[in-house]
């Protein structure tokens, strides 16, 4: 991932192997690995956290599932679910999600550490079929331990199936000018 904008971000890029996740700062020339308690951290001064954004595991690997029923969300009939984390490496011990019958996308979630309190609530407003499956483009994440900030993270294009070279995903390629 390379931000383009604004103009301070522009040239930081972001890459992530396994569980490891490295950060390129183009304004210094530096790359530094993010790890443990830093992965937690804001991003790039954003609600979002490093591992909000690099969480890949499947939720049934993580999660205790129960089907709590049918709400609705923004006029949308939705499946509620609550989340019981499993394994203590969790970023969120629980989360109430609300997903979409139509879509099968997670319109909201509520995400709440062990202590039982509301840490951060994620609202999926937009998507995009391409082919057969829906894509959220945009996310909203409010930081409920923050007053009045919310960051919205918006997909502008979303191309599958095409070809990466493996270099793509190095650290060497990461530091390339």
């Amino acid at each position: 991932m390379e931000f383009v904008s604004p103009a301070r971000d522009k040239g930081t890029r972001f890459l992530k192997i396994g569980d490891e996740m490295w950060m390129y700062i183009d304004a210094v020339e530096k790359s530094t690995k993010i790890a443990g308690h830093m992965l937690r951290q804001s991003m790039m001064g954003s609600d979002f956290s490093y591992d909000d954004v690099a969480e890949n595991e499947k939720l049934q690997n993580l999660y205790e599932i129960e089907f709590i029923g049918i709400d609705s969300v923004e006029d949308k009939e939705c499946y509620k679910l609550e989340l019981t984390a499993k394994v203590p490496e969790v970023n969120y011990f629980f989360k109430k999600m609300w997903v979409d019958k139509k879509t099968y996308i997670s319109v909201r979630a509520e995400l709440y550490a062990k202590s039982g309190k509301l840490m951060k609530e994620i609202n999926v407003t937009d998507f995009q079929k391409i082919g057969k499956r829906n894509y959220p483009t945009k996310i909203i994440m409010i930081n409920k331990l923050r007053k009045d900030t919310f960051t919205e993270l918006i997909l502008e294009e979303i191309k599958l199936d095409i070809e990466i070279p493996s270099k793509v995903f190095t650290k060497a390629y990461l530091e390339r000018k």
